[in-house]
This record gives C-alpha cells, structure tokens and sequence, in this order.
C-alpha cells in the first residue's frame, strides 16, 4: 500500500488525535517503534563512515541478541546487493568537507539502513527530494519490489511524482487542506472519480500534474469542496470495506509477530556499537583534531607572548591576576562552544535511531561523553604544560599539579555545561546564542572583573553558583596564598574561605549532576518535549 501526499503542510499550530491500529489491535508508542520505520526526508548518517560500516552497525544493533556475526555480516551483504551498493560498500557516506557518496546512494544508503530493521511498515517522507528522475524511480521501484518480495507494507509521501513513479503505486491518499479527497485504487479509479465530480484528468499528461491542476483550479471557488464530497460518497464506503476484510479475517487478526522487546541491541551491544563509531568518527576527521591542535598552539602561544615571565612584584601579580582570568575564559569557551557547535546535527541522528529503536538515550550518551571527556582533558592538560611555567606562576611541582588538577576538573564542568545547553537548542545559531547570555553572566561574577565585596548583596550570590568564580578562587588560592614581600597579597584581598579541594568537589558534583541532567534532556528531546 502505497500513500502520496498533494498537498501542503497543515497550518501552523494545527494539532492530530486518535487512535491507531494494526488489524484490531490499537498501537501503543512503543508497539509504533517496533512495527513501523519511519525514514524522514533529510535522513542522514555519520560523514566519515563507509557504506559497509553503517550498515553493519545498524544490523548489530538490530540483530546481536539473536544471530551470530556471520549471519549479520550475510544480511549486510544481501542488502547492498539488493540496494546496488555494492560498488560503492567502501565509500564515505561524506559531507562537504569529505569526498563521499552521491546523493542518490545517500538517500539508498539511508533506507537501506532503515530496511534493515525488517519492521512490518515502513513510512517514508519524501524519498525522492533532491535526486533526479532517474534515480527517483529507481529507488521507488526497488521499494515496489521489496514489499512484494518481503511481504511488507510501504507507504511514502511524494510531491507531484513524475508519470513512471505514479504508475508504480498499488493504492493512493490523497489530502488537501488537511483533509481525505481520495483514498483507493490507482490507476482508472482515480479518473472515474474525479471525472463523476465534473473534473477529467488529462490525457497523455502526468496524472499527478493533471490532478494538482484540478485541485489547484477547485481551490479557488472551495477549497474544502473535494474534502466534503469524499465524506459523503467515499468516507463511508471505505470504513465498512476495512470492517468486512477485518471480519472475513478474524481468525487472523493478530499483529505481525516480531521481537517483543522495549530496545533491539542491550546496553552493552549499544555502548560497544557507539563508542566504536564515535571513536571512527574522532580519527577519521583529522581536520577536527587538526583544528583542536592549531587553537590550543594558539591560545598558549597568546598566553605566553602576553604574560611572559611575569615577576612577582605588584604589577607583575596583577598581570598573573589577568592570565588566570584569561586562562579560564578562554578555556570555557573553548569547551562550551565546541559542544554547542555540533549537537544539532548530532541530536538529530540520536533521536532518528532511539525513535527506529535501534538503542537507548543511555548507552549513547556515556559512550560520546567518555570519549570527548578524555580528549578535552588531555587537550588542557598539555595547555598547561605550555603555559604554566612560562608565565611566572609557582615554579613548584605541587603547584603545577594542583594548578592542573583544578582546571581539568573545571573542564569537566564547563564541557557539562555545554552538553546541557545543546539538549534545548536545535540550530547553531541558538547555541552561539544561549551561550553568549550565559557566559556574559558567568564572567561578570567571576570574582575577578570585579571584586564580589563590592556587588550589591542581592546579585553578590550569584557567584555560589558560578563555576567560574570557584576556578578563580582556586588559582587564587595556588598562587597568592603564601602572599608576595614584594607584592599585594591578593589572596587575602579576594579569598572567600574556599579551600582548592571545596572547589575541586564543586567542579566533580556540579559536572555529575549536570550530565544527569543531560541525560534527561536527550530523553525529552526524543520524545519531543522540547
């Protein structure tokens, strides 16, 4: 059964309610996950993975509890042969930045991944956008061919399908305004009717074109008059023919019987599949770490041009005071930015594959986290290797060690704040947004751009919240602690009787709790809350 849509999209604010059902029995959310696939129009996959890779990754999520990795890897081949991907089995899935596959082979590659799922109904919005005439039937026609073959349930939405893609569907729907103007056979039943209505399809014109016109054409005297001529002639009569097939087949009315489990792929096989594609996705984008190298030499090569070798008098303290302030700015951004730049396109594949239930919102997040966790420490630890010594900090090795401990931990908790930032964004640009606002905050209670002793007492609190400012009171406390004889001490003129272990904990506690709360976001996002 095949579904094409002729219409636009409902009006903004427009909202759906009822009840679906399969046979008799009604769909619950999760009984949807498990019986229909959903293949939405911009579907896409990780850039740096090959053909081969992805699915093979989709049929381990899929099929790892039930069937060894020989039989996976033997439906992964079929697959590509059936697809006509075999050639290209090798190939990046690729972006702008990597050469990869073409547009054609994507759109393949990403319903081949769906198909791999073997739900009874797959649901595919707009499968042909983008892709020439060529392609378009071609992908189609592979779809015709596999619900035959597979004895499954296709239904696609398509805009104005050309005339050898709109031959190829068994049945239509067809909407306008938000409403049902027909719903049956294809082919001669669609020109009886529209022609019992005083409206003849063109002979020798793409059906679809022809219908468009005539939609288009009754649009501009009532637009609702196909929807209330359907009501009352076909609405009927098509619900008593579903109530006759429902009660000659009511010995087997039965939901199609596949795997009754809430996830295809337990907590194990998932984190496995994700830390190995992340970890691929990390190596193979050599402009990503080449990035993160150039901007690291960067920063420390400021830090020291700036404050190289500062003596420890009253203005060289002073402009220690400064390097920790820059220090740790440009440390949080760096690591806030760098979370909010890529979530959107990242939230996006983790909601397609949690909705197709390929795995949890659990296994994913620990996995991308341990990963980028480790890389962004290491990153600041060598930071402060390049920096530390050469600015005239403490040159003790207790000193160095607490002054790293304090800011990997920091790290730590600005990384959190970005991963919770990018749960409520869903474009870049509100990322850039959303952290322009919270950083502006952050650095004005600080504790360094002004003293918080001389912050009226009803905004000084803030700055017990602001990790920012428990980073300063670290280094503060490292380096100015056993004051200076020929300095100010600017321990006692900023300490606010927090130990560098109190604020080690805060930084560890805050970054735990706000990575829970990640985790609850990526939940919500998936289903759609917000």
């Amino acid at each position: 059964m095949d579904f094409i849509k002729l219409s636009n999209d409902p009006p903004k604010g427009a909202s759906l309610s009822g009840q679906l059902y399969l046979n008799k029995n009604e769909m619950t959310p999760m009984n949807i996950k498990q019986y229909i696939t959903y293949v939405i129009q911009d579907s896409f996959r990780t850039s740096v993975m090959t053909t081969r890779e992805i699915l093979t990754s989709v049929a381990e999520l899929r099929y790892s509890a039930t069937e060894s990795p020989e039989l996976i890897e033997n439906r992964v081949n079929i697959m590509l042969c059936e697809m006509q991907l075999e050639k290209c089995s090798d190939t990046l899935f690729g972006d702008d930045i990597h050469k990869g596959l073409s547009g054609g082979e994507k759109k393949r590659v990403c319903i081949a991944a769906k198909l791999l799922i073997d739900s009874p109904i797959l649901l595919l919005d707009e499968p042909t956008s983008g892709l020439d005439s060529s392609t378009s039937f071609t992908i189609i026609h592979y779809l015709r061919e596999y619900a035959r073959k597979y004895n499954k349930i296709i239904l696609t939405t398509i805009h104005q399908p050309s005339s050898n893609i709109y031959n190829l569907f068994d049945k239509l729907i067809i909407l306008n305004q938000g409403g049902l103007i027909y719903q049956g056979l294809s082919g001669d039943e669609v020109s009886k009717y529209f022609s019992s209505k005083g409206f003849d399809m063109k002979v020798n014109y793409n059906p679809s074109d022809s219908l468009m016109r005539i939609i288009e054409h009754q649009n501009l005297k009532n637009k609702h008059y196909f929807i209330d001529e359907y009501k009352k002639e076909k609405e009927i009569e098509f619900i008593n023919e579903i109530d006759n097939y429902l009660e000659k087949t009511q010995d087997d009315n039965s939901i199609p019987n596949i795997t009754n489990v809430a996830i295809y792929s337990n907590f194990y096989t998932a984190f496995r599949v994700n830390f190995r594609d992340y970890g691929k996705t990390i190596i193979r984008n050599p402009q990503v770490i080449r990035i993160k190298i150039i901007t690291l030499l960067y920063f420390a090569f400021l830090c020291v041009s700036i404050f190289w070798r500062l003596p420890d008098t009253l203005e060289g303290n002073r402009g220690k005071l400064g390097f920790l302030l820059f220090f740790t700015t440009s440390n949080f951004n760096r690591q806030v930015v760098s979370v909010v730049l890529v979530a959107p396109m990242e939230k996006k594949l983790l909601i397609e594959d949690v909705n197709s239930n390929l795995y949890g919102v659990a296994p994913y997040t620990i996995a991308r986290q341990i990963i980028d966790t480790i890389i962004n420490l290491l990153i600041v630890l060598i930071y402060t290797l390049l920096t530390y010594f050469l600015v005239g900090l403490k040159e003790t090795v207790e000193n160095y060690f607490i002054f790293a401990g304090v800011y990997l931990s920091f790290t730590f908790c600005a990384m959190s704040i970005g991963l919770v930032i990018s749960c409520f964004i869903k474009t870049t640009s509100q990322g850039v947004s959303a952290f322009t606002i919270t950083s502006a905050i952050l650095y004005g209670f600080s504790g360094i751009v002004i003293n918080p002793k001389n912050i009226a007492v009803w905004l000084s609190w803030l700055r017990f919240i602001n990790p920012i400012f428990y980073c300063t009171q670290a280094s503060i406390n490292n380096e100015f602690k056993d004051g200076s004889p020929l300095g100010v001490n600017l321990y006692e003129l900023y300490k606010e009787n927090f130990d560098i272990w109190h604020c080690i904990v805060y930084f560890v506690g805050i970054g735990l709790i706000l990575r829970f709360f990640v985790f609850k976001g990526l939940q919500l996002a998936v289903q759609k809350k917000i």
